[in-house]
């Protein structure tokens, strides 16, 4: 490392510190700048919305209300429709405790077997 890359970096700390102070000063002289923003106007020409949390909160929890409202619709409209009554001639449906305990054996003794009388 040369003499000459050291001389260099203590000159631009140099320069950089007076330009940094210089400028405070010359900021602090003229003292901050008046400028008459409209804030909502300008958010709207450049395309942006205030962030507005109680109207998005309301607005969420209206979504939400009638997604319900519209599934709770849809599921009445496409539920079973009701049981009709039993004809008469039409067996009883077993019960599934019933089903269950006769899964898996064969006939019983009396149950008529198809085309043997």
């Amino acid at each position: 490392m040369a003499f000459s890359d050291i001389a260099r970096g203590v000159g631009k700390s140099y320069l950089y510190t007076n330009l940094a102070r210089d400028g405070v000063r010359l900021w602090n002289r003229f003292g901050p700048l008046e400028l008459d923003l409209d804030k909502k106007a300008l958010l709207r020409r450049v395309g942006v919305v205030p962030y507005e949390p109680g109207r998005r909160t309301a607005s969420d929890l209206t979504l939400l209300l009638l997604g319900g409202i519209v599934g709770a619709a849809i599921a009445l409209a496409r539920g079973r429709a009701p049981e009709r009554r039993p004809r008469p001639g039409d067996e009883p449906v077993r019960s599934g405790e019933e089903q269950g305990s006769e899964q898996g054996r064969g006939p019983r003794a009396g149950d008529r077997v198809a085309g043997l009388g």
